[in-house]
């Protein structure tokens, strides 16, 4: 491991970008292998852990890299790219998401969906998205008698009970959501639902759910199931990617196509 550490040259700092130094220090158990800023105002220490380099310390507490990646154990190539102000893989991805997730938003990356889907489609209307095994659930006040009087002495009873509501989110159905370019619609065995995109006026996304409030319907409605079925190809500046689905790539699509809907 020692070899092969020493062979590794021209690491810049990725706090203040000085070359590092491969560098041993005896302890009491064995021996600390670790790569040092030369700058003696930074002294930035990384270690090697299992091919990767974790940031241990730094005499500049206050620099971008230091509050964003702080005991961040990342490759040689993602610290490289840190010195010279970039990011680390995970948060590059996280970055070029939010680029493809404003692109769908503003119509910029229209997504078609090639595939049959279980509904009559109407005149002018296209499959985007399709995900089945998806559980419709909606929030409901449910009103329930809480207190009560207690019997003290023989036809003497003292308090009240009184009447409050709470909301609470029930189960409807399972089945199948299809998302159009004019409806999202949910197919299940008890129970349909349809909604013109239109009707929308919020979206609530999470990871495996969207959250819809709608200007026709009281209860607000949650689909909830595994969206990662579907990915979506994405290229940014050379970087590849292949993206899962979540409740925010449904809740930008909804909103691009809505912007064309007009």
């Amino acid at each position: 491991m020692t070899d092969k550490l020493t062979k590794i040259s021209n690491i810049p700092c990725p706090v203040c970008t000085k070359p590092m130094v491969f560098t041993e220090k005896k302890k009491l158990l064995g021996r600390e292998k670790f790569f040092l800023c030369e700058n003696e105002n930074c002294l930035t220490k990384l270690i090697p852990k299992k091919e990767k380099f974790l940031l241990k310390i730094t005499n500049n507490t206050n620099s971008r890299t230091w509050e964003m990646y702080k005991h961040k154990n990342l490759t040689k190539e993602e610290w490289e790219r840190i010195s010279k102000g970039g990011l680390s893989d995970e948060d590059q991805a996280e970055e070029d998401k939010i680029k493809v997730l404003e692109a769908i938003r503003n119509g910029e990356l229209p997504l078609k969906f090639d595939e049959e889907v279980p509904i009559i489609l109407k005149k002018n209307e296209e499959p985007r998205l399709y995900f089945p095994n998806i559980e419709l659930h909606e929030d409901r006040m449910i009103r329930r008698r809480v207190g009560g009087a207690i019997r003290v002495a023989k036809g003497v009873y003292l308090g009240s009970s009184r009447s409050e509501s709470s909301p609470e989110r029930k189960h409807i159905d399972t089945g199948e959501l299809i998302l159009t370019n004019k409806r999202l619609v949910f197919m299940g065995e008890r129970k349909s639902v349809d909604i013109d995109l239109r009707k929308i006026i919020g979206i609530e996304p999470y990871r495996d759910a969207i959250c819809i409030n709608r200007s026709n319907k009281k209860n607000v409605e949650w689909f909830i199931g595994n969206f990662g079925v579907m990915k979506i190809d994405a290229e940014i500046e050379g970087r590849k990617y292949k993206f899962e689905f979540d409740g925010a790539f449904i809740k930008y699509m909804i909103e691009g196509i809505i912007s064309k809907i007009g």
